[in-house]
């Protein structure tokens, strides 16, 4: 008999779901229980009943985990940012494996070996913090981190996934964008003037971006003249504007109102432009960018599609006859072309459009003995770039890095279609605390 709304329920959980959940299954419905853990028993009860379908809350633990522990986080149960601090680390690395095996088998039909997980420091690991900053009709100007699943801002003092200092210099730049007369966003009208605050530290240098709602030359004058009095040299500060009515952190002007854009990773100097793309895990980037340039062949021809800034291409080029990066953001490949220049990288070019448009031209003009690097958005690859490479008969190996197990798993299912096996699959806990996790997968083409 399903359930309904109000009935409470006990059970065992059976399996985790994508969010950190415990899924179990009562009378045909598969039920949802956050909190819950795989092989406990608890008591819930059902807030949301449909057809097949239940969602849960955890009244009781009636048999717990062994693999259960306290979340250390004060805002572990409001903030949005952490789905498993109850689950014990090793377990945590443990599930991430399934997730990867499983979403393989369902989407791909492929029982692959994949790898035991690649741990990261736990905690105070992230070097990019996006905070939002709301108007609230009761707390007024207020900036944390949303609530699970909502846009209402959870007021926090700290955040312990984000590498000291961070946050503190998040908070210190709320303050003064405040007391210099700026107001917090409001969703809702779509007035305010100050939407997000971001932070990105990395090889001891910090991007600090104010996302505005519109111009305020008077701001970034007194902006200006702080950070000056201040003297950093260990800075780059930037005015970003935004003025969408959607979800979308970073508009597209952005202006440097002081310091440098330079920052060094992966013992290269690259510009720390608000709009690049670099993983928010220093430790676990680097192991994962070594393990893609270990699996590309000396003197293979080398296509780098979604490169980003050109720090993969750059790395990879020191082993490969040639390579292309394919990257649609123009920022992205203009910093691109700063690494290469000063380098001086003479077998890598750029190619600034998108890679669905552009794959088949880049992998015509290597000719031969082509090695791809996929490291697509978490939507995974447009089904023509992987229809592209299924087709290709000068590709012989793709190197795919994954933060999406069931678009990896799909992707991959296609690509089989044109002879590629998988041949090797390690997932790396970029994101510990989180159910997210990064693999990398090596597929290559059958003889």
């Amino acid at each position: 008999m399903e359930t309904e709304k109000d009935d409470v329920i006990e059970c065992v959980i059976e399996d985790m779901g994508v969010y950190g959940e415990g899924i179990t299954h009562v009378g045909g419905q598969t039920v949802f229980i956050p909190g819950a853990i795989v092989g406990e028993r608890v008591s819930a009860r059902i807030v949301m009943a449909k057809p097949n379908l239940a969602h849960a809350v955890l009244n009781k633990i009636l048999t717990p985990s062994p693999h259960r522990v306290s979340p250390p986080c004060p805002y572990f149960k409001q903030c949005g940012g952490c789905s498993l601090q109850h689950v014990e680390y090793g377990e945590q690395l443990r599930l991430k494996r399934d997730i990867v095996a499983n979403a393989l088998k369902k989407y791909a039909g492929e029982n692959v070996n994949v790898k035991n997980t690649v741990p990261s420091l736990p905690y105070e690991y992230r070097n990019k913090l996006s905070m939002p900053v709301r108007f609230d009709a009761k707390r007024g100007s207020v900036g944390g981190l949303f609530m699970k699943r909502s846009h209402r801002v959870v007021e926090t003092d700290s955040c312990m996934l984000q590498k000291p200092p961070t946050f503190e210099i998040a908070r210190r730049a709320l303050e003064f964008a405040l007391s210099s007369g700026l107001t917090a966003y409001d969703e809702t009208s779509g007035r305010g003037d100050l939407r997000h605050i971001t932070v990105r530290t990395l090889g001891g240098k910090t991007a600090l971006t104010f996302v505005l709602n519109g111009e305020k030359k008077n701001f970034e004058t007194k902006l200006k003249e702080a950070a000056q009095k201040s003297g950093s040299e260990n800075a780059g500060i930037f005015v970003n504007i935004n003025r969408r009515r959607d979800n979308v952190i970073l508009g597209e002007e952005t202006r440097l109102v002081y310091g440098s854009e330079r920052a060094t990773l992966c013992g290269m100097e690259a510009e720390n432009h608000p709009q690049a793309f670099f993983q928010v895990n220093d430790g676990v980037r680097d192991m994962l960018y070594k393990a893609v340039i270990d699996e590309i062949e000396s003197g293979a021809n080398v296509v780098d599609a979604y490169c980003g800034a050109g720090i993969m291409s750059a790395m990879a080029a020191e082993k490969a006859a040639k390579v292309i990066g394919l990257e649609i953001s123009a920022a992205a490949v203009k910093s691109a072309q700063t690494l290469k220049r000063e380098r001086n990288i003479l077998n890598l070019s750029f190619v600034c459009g998108d890679c669905a448009l552009q794959l088949e031209s880049a992998i015509e003009t290597l000719k031969e003995n082509v090695c791809v690097i996929l490291d697509p958005p978490k939507s995974g690859c447009q089904k023509s770039v992987v229809e592209t490479l299924a087709a290709a008969k000068q590709v012989n190996k793709i190197i795919y890095v994954s933060c999406n197990p069931s678009t990896l798993a799909r992707d991959c299912a296609i690509l089989k279609t044109g002879g590629f096996d998988i041949t090797s699959v390690q997932p790396y806990d970029m994101f510990p605390q989180t159910t997210s996790v990064e693999t990398l997968a090596v597929l290559t083409k059958r003889i």
